[in-house]
């Protein structure tokens, strides 16, 4: 409560100083909308918003270091894994996450990976009969996640 109190005269300057990219061009629109006078109670609240979002930060750093650790033993892979075009690190221990240090092992070729994955649609062909090629319900999680990347790619 004292850390809201402090920040309440700066809030402005704090919420500016924390712009992310695709806001940066509406700069002047939001320092106007910052200068609007606002009563106590209003800057209290917004300052207590700021001050949870920074403990937030502070615990997502927190997680990252222990995923960090709990992973150095599987540098390797995650740096092959990062050389993919659009993994990124973390990208790339969520992958590691879903399909374990040995994917060849597990599942045998990457047909059945992708086909685990829920990213592999089916071919079901016979007697020149095309049937439903859908993609299966397989990881939930691992298809977003590739998704994510390929919009990072392109």
């Amino acid at each position: 409560m004292a850390g809201c109190l402090f920040w309440m005269a700066c809030a402005p300057e704090r919420i500016l100083a924390r712009l992310t990219r695709h806001v940066q061009g509406k700069r002047e629109a939001l320092q106007l909308a910052l200068a609007a006078p606002l009563d106590a109670e209003v800057l209290r609240r917004g300052a207590c918003l700021l001050d949870d979002f920074d403990a937030d930060t502070t615990r997502l750093g927190e997680l990252d270091a222990h995923n960090e650790a709990a992973l150095a033993p599987y540098e390797q892979q995650l740096n092959l894994l990062v050389t993919i075009p659009g993994i990124a690190r973390v990208s790339a221990h969520a992958v590691l996450n879903k399909l374990g240090p040995e994917p060849a092992r597990v599942f045998g070729s990457a047909a059945a990976c992708a086909a685990w994955a829920g990213v592999w649609p089916g071919n079901n062909e016979s007697v020149g009969k095309c049937r439903s090629g859908r993609i299966r319900p397989g990881n939930p999680t691992l298809p977003a996640t590739l998704a994510s990347a390929t919009r990072r790619r392109s």
